[in-house]
């Protein structure tokens, strides 16, 4: 068995994955990850053509093609591979993502759909569309001397009156014009998305591993317009950005949002400073966004 720290969660898997960070082994992990065959009435229901189970202690996916992957109350994760179609590296792909989605839905964590990086003990959380410079920002804010966190879901926790945020993995996604962009080599990166073109690096180093306070989420977006503008984000509309950038949000309406939860993205919004960023289509922002984040986290 291997042992592993994902998202904030110790986690005990049958399989390696190389990406995540290892730890110690342990008796009583907070998830436990192994191959194997989901209930029958699931694996029926899957076989007969439905794609999912969204439910509050039972979450269940089914892709034709490579598996099937099961999740329950939280805590257990079952994987069921459809011959040899996906790949060690499908398998782990669908895990740390979706998979462990489900995981944090189920656990009542708030997952959000961002990119992330710490200074000196401060997260700030990067937000916004496919396409609207995620990963490319925070790419150039860990040239600049920050910590990376995570690259598309970071868990938010709340102690002791602080907003925290729990490391994911130290893995970050680059499409192929971005990781050009940015000076990298392709045939140095891992090729991991046929349908949309992506690459990941794989860090060594420069990586947070502990829990660190949230001080700010910046939500980008790419516009038609001429115009570059950083403005803060007040009221009711904090709310909005949280719960349109909450991973997989679709999960939450079908499963329903727990009165926990709710009560969370409410003191996350209290809590937390909130920013928008309009930035025109053509050009490149980079700097400027990078530079003003250093300035502001």
């Amino acid at each position: 068995m291997y042992y592993y720290k994902l998202f904030g969660l110790t986690v005990k898997s049958e399989f390696e994955i190389p990406e995540a960070v290892a730890i110690d082994a342990l008796d009583t992990p907070d998830v436990l990850i192994e191959s194997g065959m989901p209930p029958k009435e699931d694996f029926d229901a899957a076989q007969s053509g439905v794609i999912d189970r969204l439910e509050k202690d039972v979450c269940w996916f089914n892709l034709a093609k490579y598996g099937m992957f099961y999740v329950e109350n939280g805590n257990h994760v079952i994987i069921h591979s459809y011959g040899d179609e996906m790949t060690d590296l499908q398998r782990n792909s669908y895990l740390t993502g979706s998979t462990m989605g489900l995981v944090m839905f189920q656990r009542g964590i708030i997952p959000i759909h961002s990119g992330a990086v710490a200074k000196d003990g401060k997260t700030v959380l990067v937000v916004g569309d496919s396409g609207s410079g995620k990963s490319t920002n925070t790419v150039r804010l860990r040239e600049k001397g920050c910590l990376f966190v995570s690259d598309d879901m970071s868990p938010v926790s709340f102690v002791d009156g602080k907003v925290m945020i729990s490391p994911a993995f130290p893995q970050q996604k680059l499409c192929r014009d971005a990781a050009l962009r940015q000076g990298y080599q392709l045939e140095d990166l891992i090729y991991i998305d046929e349908d949309r073109d992506k690459y990941a690096i794989r860090l060594q180093d420069g990586y947070e591993t502990e829990d660190t306070e949230l001080s700010m989420i910046l939500e980008l977006e790419a516009t038609d317009t001429e115009e570059f503008s950083i403005t803060e984000v007040r009221g009711l509309e904090k709310i909005k950005l949280i719960y349109r950038n909450i991973y997989r949000g679709c999960v939450w309406n079908v499963i329903g949002m727990q009165e926990e939860v709710q009560r969370h993205v409410l003191e996350l919004a209290q809590k937390v400073p909130m920013y928008k960023c309009m930035r025109p289509n053509k050009g490149f922002y980079t700097e400027q966004i990078t530079d003003w984040v250093l300035q502001h986290m």
